[in-house]
Parts: structure tokens; sequence; C-alpha cells
């Protein structure tokens, strides 16, 4: 499949990332490249329970979050109708995770194409 190629190199692009998986609003994993993680369905629902979190700051939409931890990071991409997950080491640079929601569009909207039914997300949040 040559979406999945096209996310592995972007995957690829970047020293020190390891994974990449996209989700619908629903948190169902519509593509994923890298390393598995065991965790994804925790991190998934985290990031539910965050979004209905942020949504009460009333800052505008969410385009992007980062967290940190001892032997890795976590950057999450807004790329509506989906959000990117990115696992990579801590020493990738987070600059480059972020820069990667601007790659990683044409390549949801070819997702889209193929998909036409992917539940859209609230673009209001």
């Amino acid at each position: 499949m040559e979406i999945g190629k096209s996310l592995r190199r972007l995957l690829d692009s970047i020293p020190g990332a390891s994974s990449i998986f996209l989700t619908d609003r629903d948190g169902v994993i519509v593509l994923s490249v890298g390393e598995e993680l065991r965790s994804r369905a925790s991190l998934i629902s985290s990031l539910q329970a965050t979004q209905d979190q942020t949504g009460k700051l009333v800052m505008g939409a969410h385009h992007a979050s980062a967290f940190f931890y001892e032997n890795s990071q976590l950057v999450i991409l807004n790329v509506p109708p989906l959000t990117a997950f990115v696992v990579a080491s801590p020493n990738a640079n987070t600059g480059m995770l972020f820069k990667l929601r601007e790659q990683l569009e044409p390549l949801v909207q070819e997702v889209e194409g193929i998909v036409p039914e992917i539940p859209c997300c609230n673009k209001s949040n």
C-alpha cells in the first residue's frame, strides 16, 4: 500500500522516531507503522480524557501536544479527521516531530479518499 510506504518514509525521516499510528475520532487505528506498542490503547484513551479537559480551557482548536517521559516522548498531532500519535526517543527533535503535521495532511487526504466514512472530529475543539 503506497500510503503505508509514505507513512514509513515520514517515520524514517526523523532520527529517533520509532512509531506513528493514525486513529479516527473514536480511537480506532486506521494506519500504523514502526514498532508495535502494547500501550496504544492506553495512549488513545488518555488522549480522549485529556481532550475533554483541555476543551474547557477555551483556547481554540487543539493542534498538537507533546509528552515527555524518562525513556520516550509522545507527540500527538490533530490532522482532521484523524489524530497522529508519534512515539520517539527522548532525544528526538521535537520541532521536527511537530512539523510532521504539515507532512501528514496530504497523506490523511489520501486516506479519506480510500475510506470516506472516517468519523470526523469536532473541529471546534
